[in-house]
């Protein structure tokens, strides 16, 4: 559901153009809400993934203070939460949208040594303790592939020049060479 909505906000915002004046029209105050609420559910869907119902802690965390109209309706619906019991936020204390950071990545289960990302800036790949390379669509968050095969950590992975290769190194002793993009 996390990704969804964010591809949503992102269309939308896509179709508003760089200035705000693209394919449909709206007023700025507008425009920037859209922008601020995609960018704090981008910074929550590690968490939101995880625990839908961690939406709304999510918002009030991260957008409470934001005083514009459209986000103000939206905290008065999120602070209406009743799904489970929760601890409601009574203060923005999550990172804010708009700052420098983007996203979290989790999926690993232990430390990740190395990120390398493809040439065109739309895959990353991590390397991590976990013996396990995890690949990532850096535009949603979303892991497209998980690929196991080291006996030992992964220590490093870099790409060929041309993006078309990427090679991991492990403590068992091993290269691992990988054909970028990845094929099904």
């Amino acid at each position: 559901m996390t990704y969804e909505l964010l591809d949503d906000y992102q269309v939308v915002l896509d179709a508003l153009g760089s200035s705000g004046e693209g394919t449909i029209r709206l007023a700025q105050e507008q425009t920037e809400s859209l922008r601020l609420i995609r960018d704090g559910l981008r910074l929550s869907t590690h968490v939101i993934v995880g625990d839908p119902n961690q939406l709304a802690g999510q918002l009030l965390g991260r957008l409470q203070d934001k005083k514009s109209g459209p986000i103000a309706q939206l905290m008065e619906v999120a602070k209406g939460w009743r799904a489970v019991p929760w601890l409601r936020p009574m203060t923005a204390s999550l990172t804010a949208p708009a700052g420098p950071m983007v996203r979290t990545f989790a999926g690993h289960t232990n430390a990740v040594y190395a990120v390398a990302v493809t040439p065109d800036g739309k895959l990353a790949i991590s390397a991590s303790r976990d013996k396990v390379l995890r690949v990532w669509k850096l535009a949603s968050g979303r892991e497209v592939r998980t690929l196991k095969g080291h006996a030992a950590a992964a220590d490093a992975v870099a790409l060929t020049p041309g993006g078309k290769l990427a090679i991991s190194v492990s403590r068992d002793h091993t290269l691992k060479v990988l054909e970028m993009p990845l094929k099904n």
